[in-house]
């Protein structure tokens, strides 16, 4: 095989990981707007059982690496500019983001 052809396979195989993370990270922003939509009227209590019992069905590495992304996005919005309406939520997430996690990092 040549360089030439080496280098066109990593370069194509970078551009398939890019597009899978741009699709991946669209799927998150989904899933945000849907459960923040479902919330608006008040519905947090329904939402989070809602959430619990589909979870409760799947695979455990899945549960999992479930509770990976809500840590990450707990410790990224930790950072996030905040008022009244958001300012414990934050906190909140300023206390994950300070706390031991026994799960590994991705």
């Amino acid at each position: 095989m040549s360089d030439s052809t080496e280098v066109d396979e990593i370069n194509d195989a970078q551009i398939q990981m890019e597009i899978r993370g741009e699709e991946d990270r669209k799927k998150g922003i989904s899933a945000v707007n849907t459960i923040t939509r479902a919330c608006n009227y008040g519905a947090g209590k329904e939402v989070a059982q809602g959430m619990i019992d589909a979870l409760a069905h799947e695979h455990r590495t899945l549960q999992q690496d479930f509770w990976r992304v809500i840590r990450e996005v707990a410790e990224k919005y930790a950072d996030f500019p905040h008022d009244l309406r958001n300012e414990d939520a934050v906190k909140m997430c300023g206390e994950i983001k300070k706390g031991e996690h026994c799960l590994p990092r991705y």
